[in-house]
């Protein structure tokens, strides 16, 4: 008897998730869980960065993909692209829940964390604005 009701995946690339799918497993996953964060800098800072292969993948396998880590390397400023900058500043908002509401608006979940209670109510001001099409074309590109 399988006992696993529920199968959850994190850090399965694209080609990963494809393998594991491939042997047709007995519980089929229904989440993946991956680093993600606004602007491509993997190679320089995080082993994160738009892994839209997978997220790509995911959809199209019927899997919910949820980004850890949205912000980052993000403790540093001059990561920050100017993409985000310019729409938190036409927002009003900080340069962090626009990324966190580029993902949100995107459909895909997010996990965030941290030690500062007033943080994690700040992060639910994530559902106070809406990007438009060209924002979010250009924090894609970021």
């Amino acid at each position: 008897h399988t006992r696993i009701r529920a199968l959850g995946l994190s850090n399965f690339n694209a080609e990963a998730l494809g393998a594991l799918l491939a042997s047709r497993p007995r519980v089929r996953p229904s989440v993946v869980q991956n680093g993600m964060i606004v602007g491509n800098h993997a190679a320089a800072l995080t082993p994160f960065g738009q892994d839209e292969p997978t997220v790509r993948r995911a959809a199209a396998e019927g899997l919910f993909f949820t980004a850890y880590s949205p912000l980052g390397a993000w403790t540093r400023s001059d990561v920050r692209p100017p993409a985000v900058l310019a729409a938190a500043e036409a927002h009003g908002v900080s340069p962090q829940l626009v990324a966190l509401r580029w993902l949100v608006q995107r459909g895909l979940g997010v996990v965030t964390a941290s030690a500062s209670a007033g943080h994690v109510v700040d992060d639910l001001r994530v559902f106070d604005f809406r990007l438009s099409a060209r924002e979010m074309e250009a924090l894609g590109a970021a």
